[in-house]
This record gives C-alpha cells, sequence and structure tokens, in this order.
C-alpha cells in the first residue's frame, strides 16, 4: 500500500515516449511535454541505410551514415552556437564496439566533450539521457531470429527508445515487411511511418460559452487558441501560447463537454510545468460579464 508510480513524464517529447507509453506503461505516464503547439515537430527521424549484418555482429554502412549525421549535428551546433548534448546506442555489444573504434579516429575528444558523448549498450544508458540520441538497430533482412528476439526483452528495447530528450535517429537496414509481424521492432517502425508524433486533439463539439471565450480572446491578440488540447498530460478546454508559456483556461458550469472543473491534481500538474491556468465559471460570465471579461484580459496579459 506504500507502493506509489511516478506517472509523470518531463524528458523526452511526446513522439519519443509515446511507444513506450502504449507497450510498457498502458498508457499510464502523463506526457508532461505534450503543449498545444501549432506546428508539428519531428521528434523521430527514420533512416533506411540498406546496411549488412556481418557474421561479426556490426553493420558498417549503418556505422558510416549515422557518423555523417552525428557529423552535422556537431556542425549545425557549432554554427548555431549550441551543445547539444549526444548520445549512440546499440543494442548489441559488437555494434558498440565499433561505434567507439570509428569515433576514436574520426572525431577529436574536444568535440566529443563538447556534446557529452556516450556510447554504449541500453546497460551503458540506465539513468543517463541526451538531448538526441542515434540509435544503430544493426539488423538486417537476414540477421538471425534470435538477435531480432533479443529486441523483445522489454528492459532492452525500452532502454533504447527512451532515452532522448528532444530528437531521436533511428538507423535500421531492415524493412517493416522483412520482420515478424509479432516483434517490438516492426511494431515500433510501423509507429513511426505512421507519423505518431506530437498530436493536437481537436474537439469539434463547440457550444456557446466556449465561442464566446474563443471570439474574446481572439479579439485581445490571442493566435490560434486550442480547444480540448494536451498540456503537460492534461486535457484542458482552451489553451494558448502567450510569450512562449502555456495558459489554460478551464471552462466551468455551462451545461455539456466544457461543464466539469479540472481536478485539483491536474491544476497542480499544469503547476508544475509553470502553466497558469484560469478557472472560468460560466454564471460568472453570464451575471457579470464585463467585469469576467476583465478578468480574462488580465490572464491574457500577465497581471493576473
Amino acid at each position: 500500500h506504500q507502493l506509489i508510480f511516478l506517472n509523470e513524464h518531463y524528458r523526452s517529447r511526446p513522439g519519443i515516449i509515446s511507444f513506450s507509453n502504449k507497450k510498457f506503461y498502458e498508457e499510464g505516464l502523463s506526457i508532461m511535454t505534450e503543449l498545444p503547439i501549432p506546428e508539428k515537430l519531428e521528434d523521430v527521424e527514420w533512416v533506411y541505410t540498406n546496411g549488412k549484418r556481418d557474421a561479426k555482429g556490426k553493420n558498417e554502412i549503418e556505422v558510416d551514415i549515422l557518423l555523417q549525421s552525428l557529423k552535422e549535428i556537431m556542425e549545425e551546433d557549432a554554427e548555431r552556437e549550441l551543445k547539444r548534448s549526444v548520445g549512440i546506442i546499440s543494442p548489441y555489444a559488437a555494434q558498440v564496439t565499433y561505434l567507439k573504434s570509428r569515433i576514436r579516429k574520426e572525431f577529436s575528444l574536444e568535440k566529443l566533450k563538447k556534446h557529452n558523448l556516450l556510447i554504449g549498450t541500453p546497460f551503458h544508458f540506465q539513468g543517463e539521457e541526451r538531448d538526441v540520441m542515434l540509435i544503430s538497430f544493426c539488423v538486417d533482412a537476414n540477421t538471425h531470429p534470435s538477435a531480432i528476439r533479443y529486441l523483445d526483452k522489454e528492459d532492452v528495447f525500452n532502454v533504447t527508445i527512451t532515452r532522448a530528450r528532444n530528437l531521436q535517429k533511428i538507423f535500421v537496414s531492415v524493412k517493416e515487411n522483412q520482420l515478424p509481424k509479432d516483434c517490438q521492432l516492426q511494431e515500433y517502425i510501423s509507429q513511426i511511418k505512421e507519423g505518431q508524433s506530437t498530436v493536437v486533439i481537436e474537439n469539434n463539439n463547440r457550444d456557446p460559452f466556449l465561442e464566446e471565450i474563443i471570439e474574446s480572446l481572439e479579439t485581445m491578440g490571442v493566435k490560434n487558441p486550442k480547444i480540448g488540447a494536451m498540456v503537460g498530460g492534461v486535457t484542458v478546454d482552451i489553451s494558448f501560447f502567450k510569450r512562449g508559456i502555456p495558459h489554460c483556461i478551464d471552462l466551468i458550469g455551462h451545461p455539456g463537454d466544457y461543464e466539469e472543473q479540472l481536478e485539483y491534481e491536474h491544476i497542480r500538474m499544469l503547476s508544475r510545468i509553470n502553466a497558469p491556468c484560469l478557472l472560468l465559471p460560466f454564471s460568472d460570465w453570464h451575471l457579470d460579464k464585463k467585469k469576467t471579461r476583465r478578468i480574462l484580459q488580465d490572464f491574457v496579459f500577465g497581471k493576473f
């Protein structure tokens, strides 16, 4: 009875953690990085390399393309004066050993330290995370089934695909239809190809109270307010960005989809990601619209 499940996930962007949330956590995680952004960000990138896994368990072509991507990341960061941390992971020790040997030859120690580079198997990444993760799965169409089944080990696969904060680049040498349909890698590839990344959930069931608040927000200069979007793992009636901060409005009391008030724990979850939330009762709006609109305006302009 003293066991507590820590279900708030702050580390990774939604597209990175979504597969594990569904596969391993029964969608029990609240994704606190999920925001109602107007554009879709690519959290996960997929690279098919057409490489071959040799008898020693390494895939040279996959490593060639991965290291080219690493160079591009370093060059991009140098131009933008960024210092993103980078991790390189492979489930197989032989591929990790080969990656390390190539990196020692092709990259200076200064560059590696600048990006806090870590290379290893999933066991090396327990408790570790990086801004960008490059994953070499190192299997091809002719890989022995036992090596592919190794990826079905929950601790191996889950750690492999959940170490990135912002961007995950996956390098594979096998196509979806060349894998057993019941293996985790095949499921993962299918999800990526379906483009399941950051998604804004729209609710088209509009009501007059909602419409009036949306109209008021737009007259105050709020651009693209979202209805029924997820903010930090909480479904919010209305949300928008102001000064780079997500703002939330909870409509209360008008009969319909927007009648119920957010639970206290949900309000606390929003506060933990510094997302201000305005509780807006229909009774206040109906009885004194002028005063309530002024409160709404103060909330939008940061005076509330």
